[in-house]
């Protein structure tokens, strides 16, 4: 669906669609594709909300439990990082990171060690995300 729109126009599109959620309480399941640098910046955002306490944390024993509150904590903040205390080695942290993901609609910006990083567009786009795509550098050569 928001492979045809410019990124600009598909985070005004995922603000509205969270503005839709939030007013009329129904969700349109929409899937947030992050590019390499967006997930940079996000992880950039949450060490300076980490830095001032105002990252919201949450710890998972199941997934299935978890989901629904880490939606509502996505819904205010945009940004949760969750630790996934069942999980014996950082493959499984993966797998439970990916089932989340899906469960809540929300879109993952890292997974490190037994803790991930998720992210979901709430109706305050509280967070802007870059542009995904590539930087505008460009290399002109000179004719001799």
């Amino acid at each position: 669906f928001f492979r045809g729109l410019h990124r600009m126009n598909a985070r005004v599109v995922l603000c509205v669609l969270a503005l839709v959620e939030s007013t009329y309480g129904f969700a349109l399941h929409t899937t947030v594709e992050l590019s390499g640098k967006q997930r940079r910046h996000l992880r950039a955002v949450a060490g300076r909300l980490e830095a001032i306490n105002q990252l919201r944390k949450l710890r998972v024993a199941e997934p299935a439990s978890s989901a629904a509150e880490l939606r509502a904590q996505l819904a205010n903040a945009e940004l949760v990082r969750c630790k996934f205390t069942l999980a014996e080695r950082k493959s499984e942290a993966v797998a439970l990171a990916a089932e989340m993901a899906e469960l809540a609609d929300a879109a993952i910006a890292q997974v490190l060690g037994h803790t991930a990083l998720f992210y979901k567009p709430s109706a305050q786009c509280l967070i802007k995300l870059p542009s995904a795509q590539k930087g505008g550098h460009s290399i002109e050569q000179k004719a001799s």
